[in-house]
């Protein structure tokens, strides 16, 4: 007899479980886009320190109203290229300006020397942060960053002593050998000096694709001596390695970077005006029958609005180690395959306190 009972029905199947898209996986770059977000913060406070006690002076000089976005973005590109450029001009001012003597000039160093050591290791902690928060990694105490900054201090010196020295050797004494090269006399000296004219003119070649080289890696010092926990050489090569292998990629992400640097920073400044203009329309100075005293608390009210605009300012450094922290943790991973979240211990730190 045939069996008319209806089939079994089928065993439930439990739903699948929403799988979470690795989008950084798919598009690496995507980590940039986190850097607005981790620069307001620590890395915030510590470029406003920076600012205020290294750059000097409490001079504010916003606009008075907010103006077009137009001209918010065109300050914030302003601000953001100024910082890097303010370091290179004090340098190129330093060694260009003839009426500088001997003591001016090695005073300037001095104080710009102290000027980096600050930078240096301020640089040093927002990159941990800024490293950390990028990859996602477990944080640690802020006496222990601080730590390592501070033990990691030798190895940012030699780095800045030894591209003082690349540096001294390409701006002074190459050119100095060129000029001894070039003889009026027509000697068999100048004879030979003009045959080897090509190879200096090659080495000078060489010379500025070194220093460009140089010049492209000396953001990237920073995170290679945290991430890596790299020495003085280890830093150089990775580097410069990493800023000259993969060109392209090198430039976009400084793009991505740039703009997402310039969108954040006209939003600091219009919050910095809007925050001034509200402060003086809601607490003008008052008007008294001292004139002392009331130039007492304009002067007063002045220096908390400078100081103020200062801090606000400091974003653009801290932005700057923060990007550069992430365009480092990119180019290692096209360059050498490391993933993004890898991180090496420092040498005095164990296994179970990553």
């Amino acid at each position: 007899m045939p069996d008319t009972s209806p089939p079994p029905e089928p065993l439930s199947q439990p739903p699948e479980p929403l799988r979470r898209v690795d989008w950084l996986a798919v598009a690496p770059w995507l980590l940039l886009l986190r850097a607005p977000g981790v620069t307001f913060g620590w890395p915030l406070l510590l470029g406003a320190l920076g600012t205020m006690f290294v750059l000097g002076g409490l001079e504010s000089d916003h606009a008075a109203d907010l103006g077009s976005p137009v001209s918010l973005l065109r300050v914030a590109a302003d601000r953001l290229v100024a910082f890097p450029a303010d370091v290179l001009g004090a340098f190129r001012e330093t060694f260009a300006n003839e009426e500088f003597s001997s003591g001016r000039r090695a005073l300037r160093l001095v104080g710009m020397g102290l000027g980096l050591t600050v930078w240096g290791v301020l640089g040093l902690v927002i990159v941990d942060h800024a490293a950390r928060r990028l990859t996602d990694s477990r944080s640690v105490g802020s006496r222990a960053v601080w730590w390592r900054a501070v033990k990691r201090l030798p190895t940012l010196l030699g780095l800045f002593a030894f591209l003082a020295v690349v540096v001294w050797l390409g701006l002074w004494l190459w050119p100095l050998i060129l000029r001894s090269l070039w003889l009026d006399a027509w000697t068999p000296i100048a004879v030979l000096s003009a045959l080897g004219g090509g190879v200096a003119l090659l080495i000078s070649t060489g010379l500025v694709l070194l220093l460009g080289g140089l010049l492209l890696a000396a953001p990237l010092l920073w995170p290679a001596i945290v991430v890596d926990d790299a020495d003085a050489f280890d830093t150089v090569s990775r580097a410069f390695a990493y800023a000259t292998q993969r060109l392209g990629r090198l430039i976009g992400y400084v793009a991505v970077a740039g703009v997402l640097g310039v969108l954040s920073g006209a939003l600091v400044e219009a919050v910095t005006i809007a925050a001034l203009n509200l402060s003086f329309a809601g607490f003008p100075p008052l008007e008294t029958s001292d004139p002392a005293g009331d130039g007492w608390a304009r002067n007063l009210l002045g220096f908390w609005s400078a100081l103020f605009d200062r801090a606000a300012r400091g974003f653009y450094p801290a932005y700057w180690f923060v990007a550069t922290t992430g365009v480092y943790l990119l180019l290692r991973r096209d360059v050498d395959g490391q993933p993004l979240d890898e991180m090496t211990l420092p040498r005095d730190q164990p296994a179970d306190a990553a």
